[in-house]
């Protein structure tokens, strides 16, 4: 269903339920990691998997 707000949503879950939902190239995610994605023309786009180390850097950007 089409988004009528340009809102983010974040869902939180574990890497059994990522490998099951994304498939087995998933295996190597890890504790803390985050796939961010990007609707696109009814699917979604990968685009970026930020390691739990690299989120102080996201915060300081501004």
């Amino acid at each position: 269903m089409p988004r009528e707000t340009r809102e983010n949503t974040f869902l939180i879950t574990h890497k059994p339920n990522i490998i099951d939902a994304l498939g087995k190239d998933w295996f190597d995610v890890k504790e803390g990691e985050a796939s961010i994605f990007k609707p696109e023309d009814g699917k979604y786009r990968l685009v970026a998997r930020v390691q739990m180390e690299d989120w102080p850097k996201l915060v300081a950007v501004k």
